[in-house]
This record gives C-alpha cells, sequence and structure tokens, in this order.
C-alpha cells in the first residue's frame, strides 16, 4: 500500500459473531431475505467542494431506481451523490464535503447546518469517510492506523508512514498502535473483510474521525478492496426503532458485494 492509497472510512457492522455478541446487530432483528426486493426512492444529495456547492458530470449519473431486501426496503432510501451512495433510513437528509484530501459523506435524520455550526457525528448517522494517500502526512496517517488496527499484511506500509513522520522533524518516539482498540470488538471475517463494535461511552474507532461517543454503540465494518488499494469502512448509528436495518444499510456500501 503506497502513500497514493485511497481510505474509505466510515463504521457499520455486517454480522454476527461470538466474539462480538453483546453487540451483535443479527441479534436485534432476523437479517433480510436478499431474494425478496422491493424499489426504494433514490435522494440526490448535496455536494460541497472546498466548502462551495458543486455539481459535476458525477453527479448526473444518480440510479434512477433502486432495490432494497424486504421487509427492509419499505423503511429505506438510496442516498447519493452519483459517485457514492448508500441505503438509509427514509426521511433522512444526505450531504457530501469534497477536497483535495478525500471526502465526508453524511447521511443524518436532519440537515446539516451549511454554516458547519452544528457537529455532525452526535447522533444516528450514516457515513462514508475517504481520504487520499497522495494528500498529506494527516491522509497517510489515517490510513496507517486502520492498516495497523485491521490489515497486518501491510505492516510495511504503516512503518514507512512512521519514517515519514521522522523525516519530516516529527517525535522520534512516535509510533501507531497495532491490533484493535481495547472498546472494539472485532470478528474478523477474511483477509480483506473485519467488522467491528465500539461499545457505547467509549473511544474505539467507531468514535474516530468526527464521531462523538454516546449511550449507543458504533458497528463497524472495514474493507479493504481487492486490488489491495485502499480501505472502506462503512459506518452507521442508529436509534433502537431503526437498528434492525443496520445490517442491509452496511451490504449496500459494501465495495465488493
Amino acid at each position: 500500500m503506497k502513500p497514493r492509497t485511497w481510505l474509505f472510512a466510515a463504521l457499520t457492522l455486517a454480522a454476527c459473531s461470538p466474539a462480538i455478541a453483546d453487540g451483535c446487530i443479527n441479534q436485534i432483528g432476523a437479517a433480510p431475505d436478499p431474494a425478496r426486493r422491493a424499489h426504494v426512492p433514490v435522494v440526490k444529495c448535496v455536494n460541497y467542494v472546498d466548502g462551495n456547492l458543486s455539481e459535476d458530470e458525477r453527479q448526473t449519473s444518480h440510479p434512477s431506481e433502486r432495490e432494497a431486501p424486504l421487509p427492509a426496503a419499505s423503511r429505506l432510501a438510496y442516498y447519493t451523490t452519483g459517485y457514492v451512495g448508500v441505503l438509509a433510513p427514509r426521511g433522512w437528509s444526505c450531504v457530501t464535503f469534497e477536497n483535495p484530501g478525500g471526502f465526508e459523506f453524511w447521511v443524518t435524520p436532519e440537515p446539516y447546518e451549511t454554516t458547519m455550526r452544528q457537529p455532525l457525528g452526535t447522533g444516528p448517522f450514516v457515513r462514508i469517510f475517504a481520504a487520499v494517500g497522495d494528500s498529506n502526512f494527516s491522509q497517510h496517517l489515517a490510513i496507517a492506523t486502520i492498516a495497523a488496527r485491521f490489515f497486518p499484511q501491510h505492516a510495511a506500509y504503516v512503518k514507512e508512514v512512521i519514517a515519514e513522520n521522522e523525516s519530516n522533524g516529527g517525535d522520534h518516539s512516535f509510533t501507531i498502535p497495532i491490533g484493535p482498540l481495547p472498546a472494539d470488538r472485532v470478528t474478523r471475517r477474511s483477509a480483506t473483510v473485519v467488522e467491528f463494535v465500539t461499545q457505547p461511552n467509549q473511544d474505539g474507532t467507531g468514535t474516530e474521525f468526527g464521531i462523538a461517543k454516546n449511550a449507543f454503540p458504533v458497528f463497524g465494518a472495514a474493507f479493504l478492496p481487492l486490488d489491495e488499494s485502499g480501505v472502506r469502512v462503512v459506518a452507521v448509528r442508529l436509534p433502537d426503532g431503526l437498528k434492525k436495518l443496520a445490517t442491509t444499510i452496511v451490504a449496500s456500501a459494501n465495495p465488493q458485494p
């Protein structure tokens, strides 16, 4: 994984395991039946580039229709900017903030204040966060942090970022912790898929990248693309009445379904 790598990060859980029994999404309700599907509304999202409202050719490629598995479909919509999209609870609002370092894609119950005075990540949300590896050291660090935590096959990249910090005059004692955080319950599905749950009111992967901790858990799954060009972490925190939708939401954002 070179410094030009993309990091796609966000937080959500797809499946259950004994290691995460207390927070497991599939214990909340039965998994949706992928064979039984229905159309859901498609919602075009607002997109800001470097703080300015923008519409480019990617936003003209919105799908005209989208399906979701039953019975969840009646409570979902597909939110998209054209180049990124995800299923989320129907009636919510969406916004994307894009800059040379990547983007953040949020779907939340209430419209986001364009003045940016109201912080996101304090309540329910669905989110995709992306950082471009060739942008600056902070993006390299974000990539290396996720790699060190979940993808040991990229240990060499983590060492490169630590060396980059030293070459930039950083603290020689600087390091990147290896392995999952104590607040995260982790299930490794394969070399390229890792699921996690950050426990309520604790600091973990689910409460990083601008997400505040509260009394609800944050479910997450990190996906390493088959070409190992980056990592995507899809994220969701839902209120009690909507938690049964989490499995479907995660699946809709998996880059390699």
